[in-house]
C-alpha cells in the first residue's frame, strides 16, 4: 500500500506542554521510519521541559528559547 510507504520530509510538533509527550512523539519520530533522509522536525515545548539532543536517528541542531516557550529543531542523521 502507498500508505505504508509514505515518507515525509518535515514535521512540526507541538503536543501539550507538561506532559512529556514531546519527548515521546520525538522518539517515535526517530525510530519510526516514517522520516524520509535529510528531514527535519520542530517541536514546540515548555522552556523548563528538557529535550535529549539525540532521539534515534534525530539530532537537535539548535534550540530557542521565547519567554516559557522552547523551540527545538532536529534533523535526521547522515548515513
Amino acid at each position: 500500500m502507498a500508505r505504508e510507504q509514505a515518507r515525509f520530509g518535515g514535521a512540526f510538533v507541538d503536543p501539550p506542554y507538561r506532559r512529556s509527550l514531546a519527548a515521546a512523539t520525538l522518539a517515535e519520530l526517530g525510530q519510526s521510519g516514517l522520516l524520509e533522509r535529510g528531514a527535519w522536525v520542530i517541536a514546540e515545548h515548555a522552556a523548563e521541559e528538557s529535550l535529549a539532543e539525540r532521539y534515534g536517528t534525530l539530532i537537535r541542531a539548535d534550540l530557542r528559547r521565547y519567554g516559557s516557550t522552547a523551540i527545538s529543531l532536529y534533523g535526521m542523521e547522515e548515513p
